[in-house]
């Protein structure tokens, strides 16, 4: 292996990212503006999930049966930036919605990017490996985010998109750069790799994850923004919050790439402490008065983001045979899709029932389920 193949597939992650998330945050608003019922715009932003759900484990076992993460990486790419070239050639609803579709189906490829580049470093380094993928990936989110906000006024989605066809492409030839890996000899059946399904401690730690990105999707990415909203933010604050949380994000997943914080704390002790910050973000952010309440909150899921994600994902990853890693990821990573689809949606039906504050303590009771699930799991396990 070539010193600068890690570098390099991180710079991709970071490109791919960026892509997948250009048009995000003004989507909606975007959207609305061509009078399109509310009803379709759900459609067209719920199709993203909807691909990645059902691709996520044909795509593992298909990498863990052909072995060639580079071509998965590449169709990555090829598909993200495919998404935009749609956004451009038909800025519609139909446009959208195939564009989405293609989104989706990119972002079922994220297993490959994962398990290549933890594949070039020794066990013991997998928690190291993974928060570094984390750290490229909320920086490429973040920058997204920044350049929508500040491109999206001036040049509108059109131009926001031809600018994700560039970066995608770019993203594309990088990718064909990254060695080609060697033939596998031995190709498992499908049913054989399948068998992962059923380690204890891969499902164990897929439903934390579940309730970790389906808090965080219902909060962050929804119900926060209409928080703000009701303290008189401007558009542009709430957009701030957002960038808020992402920056948050990064930090802590650089912090928790480095040697030392992974030497000083154990995943035993910031798994359940990170669920229980997200519990008090759950609590707090409904109660909040001020904006800069709003802002200040922000730091917690962006630690969630930045450490808990990584730490899930190799704890999850920690017990699977090598060839059978992407299965398991595909896997794992359908497992918290479900979470990211069903918490809003029982999130908006207690909103609308009951207050938007019973939404964030429903959210707030998961995270504290999932903080004493983990500290009965390290109990019985390092008892």
């Amino acid at each position: 292996m070539k010193k600068n193949q890690p570098k390099l597939l991180l710079f991709t992650i970071t490109l791919f990212w960026y892509t997948q998330y250009l048009h995000v945050p003004l989507q909606v608003v975007y959207l609305n503006s061509l009078t399109l019922s509310s009803q379709l715009i759900g459609m067209i932003i719920g199709v993203y999930g909807v691909a990645q759900l059902g691709l996520r484990i044909p795509v593992g076992v298909g990498a863990d049966r052909n072995g060639n993460h580079k071509l998965f990486i590449a169709i990555g790419m090829l598909t993200a930036g495919l998404g935009a070239v749609f956004r451009v050639a038909m800025p519609n609803g139909t446009g959208f919605f195939i564009a989405n579709l293609l989104s989706g189906t990119a972002s079922a490829m994220w297993i490959s990017f994962m398990v290549l580049y933890t594949n070039y470093f020794a066990k013991d380094d997998q928690r190291k490996a993974m928060s570094q993928t984390i750290l490229a990936n909320t920086i490429g989110i973040m920058l997204a985010f920044i350049s929508s906000t500040v491109l999206y006024h001036v040049f509108g989605m059109v131009y926001l998109n031809a600018f994700a066809i560039l970066t995608g492409a770019t993203g594309f030839f990088v990718v064909l750069t990254l060695d080609k890996p060697e033939a596998k000899e031995d190709i498992l059946s499908a049913r054989t790799l399948l068998t992962v399904v059923k380690n204890k401690k891969l499902l164990l730690f897929s439903a934390l994850a579940l309730v970790k990105q389906g808090v965080q999707m219902s909060t962050v990415m929804s119900f926060t923004s209409q928080v703000i909203r009701d303290l008189g933010a401007t558009t542009t604050l709430v957009g701030a919050s957002t960038i808020a949380f992402m920056a948050s994000s990064v930090f802590f997943a650089r912090l928790a790439s480095s040697e030392s914080f992974i030497r000083r704390f154990s995943r035993q002790l910031l798994i359940p402490l990170i669920f229980g910050l997200m519990m008090v973000y759950c609590l707090f952010m409904p109660n909040s008065t001020a904006v800069w309440h709003v802002f200040i909150l922000q730091i917690l899921p962006g630690m969630s983001n930045g450490i808990l994600f990584a730490l899930l994902t190799a704890e999850a990853m920690s017990e699977v045979p090598q060839e059978k890693k992407s299965t398991a990821m595909g896997y794992y990573q359908a497992i918290y899709a479900i979470g990211m689809s069903l918490f809003p949606a029982l999130s908006g039906v207690i909103a609308q029932n009951f207050l938007m504050s019973s939404a964030f303590y429903f959210l707030g009771a998961a995270c504290f389920i999932a903080l004493i699930t983990s500290l009965i799991y390290y109990r019985k396990t390092t008892a």
